[in-house]
C-alpha cells in the first residue's frame, strides 16, 4: 500500500483523492484479512470475548453512524424545503442494517452460531466479496476514466486473446469450473501502459467486472487472472457458459467490446439445481456478512501510518468541509449542529471553524463564534486536530472522520467519540 503514498502527495488534487480512496480500499481488504485470521481462526473459547469485547462496541459505532445519517437527512429537509438536502456517508444497505440490528439484539443466538469458528471466516468472505465490488465500482468510476483518455489510437486488428482454463472443481467432482482467465497479447508488437477490462457474463445474466493494470505485456506473452472473489466462491460452480467483454487501453492502441465464448469442456450436470442451493445460502447469509465486516472496519487492527492519517486529516479539514452530529445534552435529548472548516492558516496547521445549530444559525456556544484547532501529534490516536474545549476532531479506523468530545466536568464517563457525516446542500 506504500505505492499509493507517491500519489497522495501529489499536487494534482485528483489524482490524490484517487490514490486516497485506493489505499482506503486496500485498507479495508487488509483488515478483513487480520479479523479473519484472529477470530475465523480463533479457539470457540473465546468466542463470547469477541462478542462482548470487539463485534458489540464496533457494531454500535457502526449502527449509530446509519441511525444519525438517516435521521438527519429527515429531520434537515424538514426544516429547509427549499433546499435538497444529502447526508452522504451511508456504506451499508438497508438490508444490511436490519442484519446488525438483529445481531446487537440478539447476542445469545449470535453465540450459537459463532461458536463454529467457520461461520466467522464464511461471513467475513461475503464482507470481502463486497470490499472487491467497491473496488470494481471505484475502478469505473475514477480510473477507467484516465485510462480511456491516456490510450492510444483504436486498433484495427484485435490487440489481446482471452481464454478460460478449466480445472477440475475437487477429486470427488466429476465437472470442472473455472480456475482463470488467459489474456495473450496477439498484438505483435510490446503494450505498455495495458489497463485491461473483463466482463463475464455467465447463461444466467449476472456479470462479474476485471480489472487489472500491467506496466508491460509482451509480444505473445500472455497473463492470468483471476475470477472476481464472488464468483469463485459462488457462482462458478453452476457456470458452464459465459461471455466474455474484452476492452484494452494501452499507449500502442485501444481494443473496446471485443467478444468470447468460453465454455466448460466437463460442464457440471446440473447448473439449475446447483444455482438454487447457492442463491438460497446467500440470500441468507450476505447480508449478514456485509454487516460484520463493516463492524470490522471501526477496529484498530492495522497500524497508524502517521503520514497518511495526517493527510487525510488535513483534506477531511480543508475550509468547505461540513459535517453534521448530534449531541447529548441529557438521556432524552439530542442536539444537531454543524461543524463547519472555515479556513487554514498560512502555517498549514492551524485550523478556523464554526459549530452552530442549523434551526437558528446560532454558534453553539455564545462567546465561542469561531474555534481555533491545531494538527498536533496524540500518543492514542496519530495526529488530530485539537480544537476549544478540548474537543478533538480525528480520523478514526475506518478513515472516516469523528468528533472527541470529553465528558461532563467531575464525572467519571470518558471522552464521547460522535461520528461525523458529511452534508451537502443545494
Amino acid at each position: 500500500m506504500s505505492h499509493y503514498d507517491h500519489l497522495a502527495e501529489s499536487g494534482h488534487p485528483y489524482l490524490r483523492r484517487a490514490a486516497e480512496r485506493a489505499q482506503t480500499l486496500c485498507r479495508a481488504r487488509c483488515q478483513l484479512a487480520l479479523a479473519d485470521e484472529q477470530f475465523g481462526n480463533t479457539p470457540a473459547s473465546s468466542m463470547h470475548e469477541f462478542q462482548q469485547k470487539v463485534f458489540l462496541p464496533a457494531g454500535r459505532y457502526v449502527f449509530q453512524r446509519e441511525i444519525d445519517r438517516a435521521q438527519l437527512e429527515e429531520e434537515l429537509q424538514k426544516q429547509y424545503p427549499q433546499y435538497n438536502v444529502r447526508v452522504v456517508d451511508a456504506p451499508m444497505t438497508e438490508a444490511s442494517r436490519q442484519k446488525l440490528q438483529e445481531f446487537l439484539g440478539g447476542v445469545v443466538g449470535m453465540k450459537a452460531d459463532v461458536e463454529q469458528r467457520a461461520v466467522v471466516s464464511g461471513l467475513l468472505a461475503y464482507a470481502d466479496m463486497a470490499q472487491i465490488d467497491r473496488m470494481a465500482e471505484f475502478w469505473q468510476n475514477v480510473l477507467l476514466t484516465l485510462a480511456m483518455r491516456c490510450g492510444g489510437p483504436a486498433a484495427a486488428k484485435p490487440v489481446v486473446e482471452v481464454e478460460g482454463v478449466w480445472n477440475v472443481r475437487s477429486s470427488s467432482d466429476k465437472f470442472q469450473k473455472l480456475n482463470n482467465f488467459k489474456v495473450e497479447n496477439v498484438s505483435g508488437q510490446d503494450l505498455t501502459h495495458a489497463v485491461i477490462e473483463l466482463v463475464a457474463r455467465n447463461e444466467w445474466g449476472e456479470k462479474a467486472a476485471h480489472y487489472v493494470y500491467l506496466p508491460k505485456l509482451e509480444v505473445a506473452e500472455a497473463v492470468r487472472l483471476v475470477p472476481h472473489f464472488r464468483w469463485n466462491r459462488r457462482r462458478l460452480d453452476f457456470t458452464n457458459t459465459m461471455t466474455v467483454t474484452c476492452s484494452i487501453w494501452s499507449d500502442q492502441g485501444t481494443m473496446v467490446g471485443r467478444q468470447a465464448e468460453l465454455k466448460n469442456p466437463a460442464p457440471n450436470p446440473d447448473p439449475a439445481g446447483w444455482r438454487k442451493d447457492y442463491l438460497k445460502f446467500d440470500r441468507e447469509f450476505t447480508a449478514a456478512g456485509e454487516a460484520l465486516g463493516e463492524a470490522m472496519q471501526a477496529l484498530s487492527l492495522l497500524p497508524i501510518d502517521p503520514q497518511r492519517q495526517k493527510r487525510i486529516l488535513a483534506e477531511a479539514a480543508a475550509p468547505g468541509a461540513c459535517y453534521v452530529f448530534r449531541l447529548s445534552e441529557s438521556e432524552k435529548t439530542r442536539r444537531t449542529l454543524i461543524l463547519n472548516f472555515k479556513r487554514l492558516a498560512a502555517d498549514g496547521t492551524t485550523f478556523e471553524a464554526e459549530i452552530f445549530d442549523p434551526a437558528d444559525k446560532k454558534p453553539f456556544k455564545a462567546d465561542t463564534p469561531v474555534w481555533t484547532g491545531k494538527i498536533v501529534a496524540d500518543r492514542k490516536s496519530g495526529w488530530v486536530i485539537r480544537l476549544d474545549a478540548d474537543w478533538t476532531f480525528q480520523i478514526a479506523a475506518d478513515d472516516r472522520p469523528v468528533l472527541s468530545v470529553p465528558g461532563p466536568k467531575g464525572g467519571d464517563s470518558e471522552e464521547t467519540k460522535l461520528p461525523l457525516l458529511p452534508v451537502k446542500g443545494k
